[in-house]
């Protein structure tokens, strides 16, 4: 009977990291193509610039639709900081580019934080290279996230799409798609990569562990094409935040503005 039982086991085990058939395969590609062609719309860059020791400095750093009304969902690191393709901890400096300066002694010195600046534009940058201006009304320090507001336009200007959100949580391993847009130099065309949930953390809130690193403010789709959350940093951990808890943080920004005259 414990032969039997260590058989069963190991075949088990062997069935479970089987690779994927050819058909498996095609239809997990069909499945993130239809994702990528159905939301690529709902994912914008901004340009966002910071005036640094009396000197303006441009960047482009990912956002998403989260209303189809001009909210956009972006990291704030990298409003604040610069794009997040580096390190956690990665920062604008001074415009001579060099390293952190230390306080006190060497050895035990302490990195100063490089110097952000000051924000002084924020604007969505539409696929024809024109731009809308926006502003940055909502900041979550611990959720490391940014929403900026695109001002009121003509009504001939559309905003981007806003994708629906997931209504569940994922499982472990489950395969997911997160959708960028490259820089200008590439007409900021938009990419696809596909990912997998490593982790799914509850406490002290709950949080998603992509297999692979996601610059921060990028959306993460389930192949049926809902929003699961957006990427950020929190204690230097890539992650994804839940789609429920940037509602909640865009439903209190909409009653702070239902209650103003």
């Amino acid at each position: 009977m414990n032969h039997l039982s260590t058989f069963c086991s190991f075949a088990l085990i062997a069935a479970a990291i089987q690779p994927l058939s050819a058909g498996d395969a095609d239809s997990l590609q069909v499945a993130a193509a239809k994702a990528f062609t159905e939301r690529q719309d709902s994912t914008v860059n901004l340009s966002v610039t910071r005036k640094i020791k009396g000197k303006d400095q441009t960047f482009e750093v990912p956002a998403v639709s989260f209303d189809g009304k001009g909210l956009l969902v972006a990291a704030l690191k990298a409003i604040e900081g610069g794009p997040n393709k580096g390190p956690a901890n990665f920062q604008i400096g001074g415009d001579d580019g060099d390293e952190d300066e230390s306080d006190g002694d060497a050895g035990g010195a302490k990195p100063k934080a490089k110097n952000s600046g000051e924000l002084t534009k924020v604007a969505l940058l539409r696929s024809d290279a024109t731009e809308s201006e926006a502003d940055l009304v909502l900041t979550d320090a611990t959720l490391g996230l940014a929403f900026v507001r695109v001002r009121a336009a003509g009504a001939d200007v559309a905003m981007p799409p806003a994708p629906p959100l997931a209504k569940g949580a994922p499982v472990l391993l489950e395969d997911l798609l997160a959708v960028e847009r490259l820089g200008s130099e590439f007409q900021r065309a938009a990419t696809a990569s596909q990912l997998q949930i490593a982790a799914v953390l509850t406490t002290p809130r709950r949080l998603y562990v992509p297999s692979v690193g996601v610059a921060g403010g990028v959306a993460v789709y389930t192949l049926h094409g809902e929003l699961l959350g957006i990427s950020s940093t929190v204690h230097d951990e890539s992650v994804i935040i839940p789609a429920e808890a940037i509602q909640k943080l865009a439903a209190s920004l909409q009653a702070k503005a239902d209650k103003q005259p």
